[in-house]
This record gives C-alpha cells, sequence and structure tokens, in this order.
C-alpha cells in the first residue's frame, strides 16, 4: 500500500503531460484563430467598403492576435513534444520533432512573438490612457532582452552547460519589470472597470513572472548539474593532427584551430538533435510547475489579453 501513493502521482504528472496541457494549449489555439479571422474579416471589410484612413486598430489587433496565436502554437507543439532542453530529455521516443533543437527553435519564435505582442499592447494602452511609457516606447527595448534570453537559451542547449539558462532567465526578470512597472503605469490611469480588471492582471502577472524565475528557475538551473549525453567517439578526430604538419607555425596554428572548431560543433550539433527518452525521471516532477505556468498559464493570459483588446480596440486617446 505504501506504494500507492507514489503510483498515483506518476499516474497525475503522466495524465498532466498527455492530456491537460495539450488540451489546454489546443483550445487557446483555437481561440487564437478565431480572433485572429475576426480581425482579419474586419479589415477586408474596410477595404472592400474603400476606406481611405484605416483606424490604428485594425493593424496593430491584427498583430496583437496573431502573436498570441503564434505563441500558442508553440505551446501547442512542445505540450504534444514534450521535451526538456536544459536536461536533454523527452518522453517518447526521440525524434526530430522532440530534439532540443526543434523544442527550443519553436519557443524563440513564440516567446519572441509574445514579448512583441506585451509591447504593442503596453504602448498602444499608454497612447490611449495618455500615459508616457517608460519602457514601450521603444519595442527594441523590451525585445533586445528577449534576443539575449533567446541566444542565452541556445547557448544552454548546444553547450550543455545549464548554467547559460541562469542567463536566460535574468533577461526574463528584467523583461518581467519593465511589464510590471508599465501595467502600474497604466493601472493607475485606469477608469473603467475593463481597464483596472486587465491591469491589474498584468502587474500580478508580471510580478509572479519575475518572482518565480526567482524562487525557482534559476536556483533550479544554477545548481543543475552539466547535461550527460552519449557525443561522438573522438576517433573520428585524431589527436592533435596538425603535429604530423610542416610548415609555418600561423599554418599549423589555423589547422589547430580548425580542428577543434570542427570538433566543438559536431559535438554542438549532436546534443541539438539528441535527446535521452526518461518518462520516469524525476525531472518531469521538478518541472511540472514550469511546464503548467508556461503552457497553460501564460497562454491564456496571451490569449486573454488578445481578446481584450480584440474587443476593447485601441480606442481615442485621453485630451
Amino acid at each position: 500500500t505504501s506504494s500507492n501513493p507514489l503510483r498515483s502521482t506518476k499516474m497525475f504528472i503522466d495524465d498532466v503531460y498527455s492530456s491537460y496541457l495539450p488540451f489546454a494549449s489546443a483550445a487557446s489555439v483555437t481561440m487564437g484563430i478565431i480572433l485572429c479571422f475576426r480581425t482579419a474579416v474586419t479589415r477586408c471589410q474596410q477595404r472592400l467598403l474603400c476606406t481611405r484612413h484605416l483606424p490604428a486598430f485594425g493593424r496593430k489587433g491584427l498583430i496583437i492576435s496573431a502573436a498570441s496565436c503564434m505563441f500558442a502554437m508553440s505551446c501547442l507543439y512542445r505540450t504534444i513534444h514534450v521535451a526538456d532542453e536544459g536536461a536533454m530529455l523527452c518522453r517518447e521516443t526521440p525524434t526530430v520533432w522532440n530534439a532540443p533543437a526543434a523544442g527550443r527553435a519553436v519557443a524563440t519564435v513564440g516567446e519572441l512573438a509574445l514579448v512583441v505582442q506585451f509591447s504593442t499592447y503596453l504602448s498602444d494602452s499608454a497612447r490611449r490612457l495618455a500615459v508616457v511609457p517608460r519602457f514601450a516606447r521603444n519595442h527594441f527595448v523590451t525585445l533586445m532582452p528577449a534576443l539575449c534570453a533567446e541566444a542565452f537559451s541556445w547557448a544552454g542547449v548546444l553547450s550543455g552547460t545549464p548554467q547559460f539558462f541562469c542567463a536566460e532567465y535574468c533577461m526574463w526578470l528584467i523583461i518581467g519589470v519593465m511589464w510590471a512597472w508599465e501595467a502600474a503605469e497604466l493601472l493607475h490611469r485606469s477608469s473603467t472597470w475593463g481597464d483596472n480588471f486587465v491591469h491589474a492582471g498584468l502587474v500580478v502577472g508580471s510580478t509572479s513572472l519575475v518572482l518565480f524565475n526567482i524562487c525557482h528557475e534559476v536556483p533550479h538551473f544554477l545548481a543543475a548539474p552539466p547535461t550527460h549525453i552519449d557525443l561522438p567517439s573522438s576517433s573520428s578526430f585524431p589527436l592533435y593532427p596538425w603535429r604530423e604538419l610542416q610548415g609555418p607555425a600561423m599554418l599549423i596554428g589555423l589547422a589547430r584551430l580548425r580542428y577543434l572548431a570542427a570538433r566543438v560543433l559536431t559535438q554542438a550539433a549532436h546534443r541539438a538533435s539528441t535527446c535521452n527518452a526518461d518518462s520516469t525521471s524525476p525531472i518531469w516532477r521538478q518541472r511540472l510547475p514550469f511546464f503548467v505556468c508556461y503552457m497553460l498559464g501564460a497562454s491564456w493570459s496571451s490569449m486573454l489579453l488578445a481578446g481584450r483588446y480584440v474587443a476593447r480596440g485601441a480606442g481615442r486617446p485621453k485630451l
């Protein structure tokens, strides 16, 4: 009987990864497609009616809904092909679809789309509420930390060093602080019930992002050991082949550099295309809060924000 609780816990974790998260992500994608379709139809109607000056809502509404849909699709993909790039683990048989490079590429597109969506919403809402944005004025201010975060995550995947993911989440800390600051300014100037509710939710969500990364993600990867994966045998790279060369020291140095670069690139490509299949690893229990908050919380938060903008529109700026 002592093993029954452990068995029940494992069955629950399996159900979350195999059923609940994919269903929630699929529902989010469906809502995103509906929002994109609604916004696209509105723009088509405006063009068919020969409206000379299209309102800003049509363009920005399409950007926000499309970016939210892209992020939801990336979440759906990662719930179907569940893998942990930091630990080089996957729950199913290793394929090209759940390889670390595939998951990281999909996540990169989705996360950059999420940053574009939030930045566009914050800047447009600041214009509507007559708030001078501190960070959202220029999309590049929030996009630059996101690009650095993605670069650090790719470095972690290719090198097998989990500490690179700590640097990634430090970049997300900066993004979360900027989002919280802008949302607090919008909340201060909000007058309607809908604005107060949405902007309060953005403050809570951004603050939760910061606290979650500080308390969970950064400590996890800071203490994580280097990922272990079977690399190609060194027999394909003879030991010090440049020692057999004769000629100027510069040419020998270039040959050595070429040898080292080929060895590093081969190992990086192997790490990016290979994962260890282990659905019983304790890492899945440790990473369950991340997957739930990311695939369910972040996905639906993005979709609800897009729905709010499509329903509310940009509106006229306060005088």
